[in-house]
């Protein structure tokens, strides 16, 4: 009751939200009151990052699949089917976790090799389970069904590309704060010994890497802005 108490408050009524002090339990290690800060910032850029997460998916699933319209629902009706589990870093869908262990305590799996090669079977069907995964998630997060994502689909796009272009602008203005900021600075006696150690700004590949996954990115959400 609780949970759905916030969430239309988060969803409907972000001004009292804005005006709340949020304390939780059980999170840190410490008698001290904890409290939650910039709570409705978070929680709609965490609502964006799942839209973007989602979108990019499946993209790239129309993108390698030469994905039809009927595809699509196909994979969107899907989605909804798992419960996952996250086995160092991999999501796998709790079933077949629960088949390899039942395997291994019926000494069907009874060996290391056996058990890579279970996982190596988890890897080559990935790309698809990421796509479900991430799917299923977006559905959850917006309440949705199947016709309900493509009724919103144009809109996730856009959502989808303003919160790229905002994350990567933000990766720029980080790793410009490391060329200005003046105590980052402050083992250099000048400007040019700086960049003779760390190399000038303009070159770093990390920046130029950045926006050429966004101009791809935003391509690609352009391109399949309407599925057909």
């Amino acid at each position: 009751k609780t949970s759905k108490i916030g969430k239309d408050l988060l969803t409907n009524d972000r001004d009292t939200v804005k005006k709340m002090r949020v304390f939780v339990k059980n999170i840190e290690n410490s008698k001290r009151k904890t409290e939650i800060l910039k709570i409705d910032q978070a929680y709609h850029l965490f609502k964006n990052l799942i839209v973007v997460y989602a979108v990019k998916q499946i993209v790239k699933y129309c993108d390698s699949a030469d994905a039809t319209m009927d595809k699509m629902k196909t994979v969107v009706s899907k989605s909804g089917e798992y419960e996952w589990v996250n086995i160092g870093g991999q999501l796998v869908p709790e079933q077949r976790l629960n088949k390899l262990l039942t395997s291994i305590k019926d000494e069907e799996v009874n060996n290391w090799s056996s058990i890579h090669a279970y996982y190596k079977r988890f890897a080559d069907v990935y790309t698809k389970d990421k796509l479900y995964h991430a799917i299923g998630t977006l559905k959850k997060a917006y309440n949705l069904d199947t016709n309900g994502v493509f009724a919103k689909w144009d809109e996730f796009v856009d959502i989808a590309k303003a919160q790229i272009d905002t994350l990567t602008q933000n990766t720029y203005d980080s790793r410009k704060k490391d060329y200005t900021d003046p105590f980052r600075k402050i083992t250099f006696d000048s400007d040019e010994e700086m960049e003779a150690v760390v190399g000038r700004f303009e070159d770093n590949e990390f920046i130029k890497i950045a926006f050429e996954d966004k101009a791809a990115d935003l391509q690609l959400l352009e391109k399949y802005r309407k599925i057909q």
